[in-house]
């Protein structure tokens, strides 16, 4: 059974990526020179990060796809892959207001 979807929300097979399987502790590598705030978002902050699990890169990060994807295209073919950015989940602080 899958635990994972894929971009279009189909399930994604546990036997083609097995750490699925455990769920695996994913780490966010910040890329701190990838930080902006988006003109629609003025009170946000953006950055960009790449996964890994037990120290090494995971085979669930898009960013690290994207990466070996682009190497395999400009090897192979002279080209460059390009992508679109979605967020994946957001950090809020709430205020609390003293009465």
């Amino acid at each position: 059974m899958a635990n994972a979807e894929d971009l279009m929300g189909v399930p994604v097979d546990d036997k083609e990526f097995p750490s699925l399987a455990t769920h695996p502790d994913l780490h966010a590598h910040l890329d701190l020179q990838t930080a902006f705030v988006p003109p629609w978002e003025p009170d946000s902050l953006w950055v960009l990060s790449r996964l890994s699990e037990h120290g090494r890169p995971s085979e669930l990060c898009p960013r690290s796809q994207l990466t070996r994807a682009n190497e395999i295209l400009g090897t192979t073919l002279g080209l460059d892959a390009v992508a679109a950015g979605e967020p994946e989940f957001y950090l809020f602080r709430k205020r609390c207001e003293r009465q």
